[in-house]
């Protein structure tokens, strides 16, 4: 969005971070790209078959960077909703530039979640934090290969974090 409103982007950034907590495993991944508003989390984030890339919304609000020539990454991925198979405690907070920041509490697939919005922060981005149901130690060793391994061509610089075993790489 910035290079099609003729600016230099702020370089992107992802992290991965694995963190003990209360004796609970948490696996959250950060960026600070576009967030999402209301519409696109609950049309599109937890709709099931729903694409956001070819929607009404999306070519709206991303008419710029379209012409300007972004294209998505991503175009058959499994699904949000896939998180589920980590964990059945999952959170979202995301804010998209000039709307207020959202938070999204899902706890098990199928089940009502609550949304909640508070006041926008001016940081843009999404963090997605899912609560582990088995195997954490078995994930935080072996995290940042399977990091490489699921994105391996992606061209924004990604930090992997296992706080809770005291290891952090980086990947490109």
């Amino acid at each position: 969005m910035e290079r099609a409103d003729g600016r230099v982007p702020a370089p992107g950034e992802i992290t991965v971070t694995l963190k003990e907590t209360g004796g609970q495993a948490i696996l959250a991944i950060r960026d600070n790209g576009v967030g999402m508003t209301r519409s696109v989390l609950r049309k599109h984030l937890v709709g099931v078959g729903s694409d956001f890339w070819n929607s009404v919304e999306f070519y709206r609000d991303y008419r710029k960077a379209i012409d300007s020539g972004f294209r998505p990454i991503g175009k058959f991925g499994i699904g949000f909703l896939s998180v589920f198979m980590l964990g059945d405690h999952v959170e979202v907070e995301t804010e998209a530039i000039g709307n207020n920041k959202l938070h999204l509490i899902l706890d098990g697939l199928g089940k009502r979640g609550v949304l909640r919005e508070t006041k926008l922060t001016g940081q843009a981005g999404t963090e997605v934090r899912v609560t582990l149901k088995e195997r954490q130690r078995e994930l935080a060793e072996n995290l940042a290969h399977v990091v490489r391994a699921r994105a391996p061509m992606l061209k924004i610089p990604m930090v992997v974090n296992t706080q809770a075993w005291n290891h952090v790489n980086r990947t490109n």
